[in-house]
């Protein structure tokens, strides 16, 4: 008897084989049916949890949540009104969600939201919020913040917030006071929305985050299979830089130094460069060429 097992959205289908042959012998569905049946079935699970995937949120910065959110769709006027309530943990001010922590939010701050239209990718319109904190002359122990925000509409007066963003606008660091406008790039034949400021750090660090747009919304770009054949392609204990400065989405080619993976610091350790370039199969990125040259003795 040979088994055969289907896992689909957390759950693990079994049957055996011969008991079908045998059930199809006695009047049942044929065989060839029943299989047909489940592969479909798999594949309404597998594109469900594609579409829920769609809409997962991606909280950073200062707040960075590691569990999927998928929050409900709001008037935009839900973002604009009392900015004090965008936040999340590490906020602005303690118990900001309280009529009490809100007002001691706005003694101590001042907002501006400014609203930017990004873009349409797929039937779906896409805007961009900054929020800008500014501590009050009365307040000496508080720093500005900034937040991004990146909403997606999806009816007359209907957004889902996709990415949100809480940034320090640190006083020693004048560039980190500044967020980046979201922008539509084009990758080959695809278009896909794209965000990244600065981490404030000095390894070139940042906050990232990249989709593509089919009809059912927006879904991030998966990395995974790219970076897997770069680390192919590699010494086997090095590392290199899968993102942020060493990421050309408008030129489809990914450029980094490439390192020991136990260097002491930034600038340690040097094997070598990789360059690979990729294409986009909707929104899994998948390797077209890669090159590791490593530096001469």
């Amino acid at each position: 008897m040979k088994k055969a097992f289907l896992p689909s959205a957390g759950l693990s289908f079994s049957f055996t084989i011969g008991s079908l042959e045998a059930n199809r012998l006695k009047g049942a569905p044929p065989l060839k049916s029943l299989l047909h049946y489940i592969f479909c079935m798999f594949l309404y699970l597998s594109s469900a949890i594609a579409v829920q995937a769609q809409w997962e949120r991606v909280i950073t910065g200062d707040a960075s949540f590691d569990t999927p959110d998928h929050p409900s769709p709001h008037p935009l006027s839900y973002f604009t009104r009392r900015p004090f309530l965008r936040g999340f943990e590490n906020s602005l001010c303690d118990d900001s969600e309280t009529p009490q922590g809100t007002a001691e939010c706005a003694r101590d701050f001042s907002a501006k939201v400014s609203v930017r239209s990004v873009g349409t990718l797929s039937g779906f319109h896409i805007v961009e919020l900054l929020y800008t904190f500014t501590p009050t002359d009365n307040v000496t122990d508080k720093i500005p913040q900034m937040w991004k925000s990146i909403l997606v509409k999806t009816g007359t007066d209907s957004y889902r917030e996709i990415y949100h963003l809480q940034s320090y606008a640190a006083p020693s660091i004048p560039d980190h006071s500044k967020l980046e406008p979201s922008r539509i790039v084009h990758v080959g034949t695809e278009t896909v929305l794209a965000t990244r400021d600065s981490d404030g750090g000095n390894g070139g660090g940042c906050y990232e985050a990249y989709w593509w747009f089919s009809p059912d919304g927006p879904q991030p770009l998966d990395f995974s299979s790219f970076t897997t054949a770069i680390r192919k392609r590699i010494p086997r204990d090095a590392t290199f830089t899968p993102s942020c400065w060493a990421l050309y989405l408008d030129r489809s080619e990914l450029k980094s130094w490439v390192q020991k993976r136990d260097a002491k610091c930034h600038g340690c350790g040097g094997l070598g460069e990789v360059i690979a370039h990729f294409k986009l199969n909707g929104a899994s990125v998948e390797a077209t060429d890669i090159h590791f040259r490593s530096n001469p003795d």
